[in-house]
């Protein structure tokens, strides 16, 4: 009879454990979800901060991106099934928008404006240059080339989830998640960034 009670003990023991292993399992992959949440939720901020210099990383499963409503990820999605690449190889997508911006002032001289006179000039520095002819009678022909110079640097960092409290000693006690930073500079004064979105596939 005690055979049967130490059976039934140890089979409820090995239950209770297998309980206590699922439930442990479920609450870690619970917390990593909303720690995953939190930080896509600020890079939503970053993006509305819109700061060129800098961008917090999104971070998407595979599922996520093709489910997205967002416009620039079902357009990623589109160059990456131009190029054939597939969902598995995927490690990271990047959106950048930029523009270039120089204005230039050429003074002439009358003599432009005599028959059959034509004018080739060129403005340049380290970052810029333009070709500009001017043909008589009515012809005019510009030449513009920029030059960029882009650094990108991707670290990451463990943050508070919450607002980090003013007291140092608890913000040890605080939890905490990785949050994943671009940073971003553009070499060429006359080019700004006006949209930019990095995503990094969560596997």
């Amino acid at each position: 009879m005690k055979k049967y009670i130490y059976g039934a003990i140890l089979a409820l023991f090995l239950a209770l454990v297998g309980y206590c292993q699922y439930e442990h399992h479920q609450a870690v992959k619970y917390q990593e979800l909303y720690s995953v949440a939190a930080a896509n939720n600020k890079a939503y901020e970053s993006d509305l901060a819109a700061n060129s210099e800098q961008a917090k990383m999104y971070q998407l499963t595979v599922d996520q991106l093709h489910s997205s409503n967002d416009s620039l990820i079902q357009e990623l999605l589109q160059v990456q099934k131009e190029r054939k690449i597939k969902d598995s190889k995927i490690e990271a997508l990047a959106y950048q928008l930029s523009k270039a911006t120089r204005r230039d002032t050429l003074r002439l001289k009358d003599t432009i404006f005599v028959d059959s006179v034509n004018i080739d000039t060129l403005i340049s520095d380290k970052w810029y240059s333009l070709d500009l002819s001017l043909q008589y009678p009515s012809t005019i022909a510009v030449s513009p080339t920029f030059k960029s110079e882009r650094y990108v640097i991707i670290n990451a960092k463990r943050e508070t989830i919450n607002k980090p409290s003013k007291i140092f000693f608890i913000r040890w006690f605080q939890k905490k998640h990785t949050v994943i930073y671009v940073d971003v500079e553009e070499k060429n004064p006359y080019i700004t960034i006006d949209k930019q979105k990095f995503i990094k596939i969560v596997k």
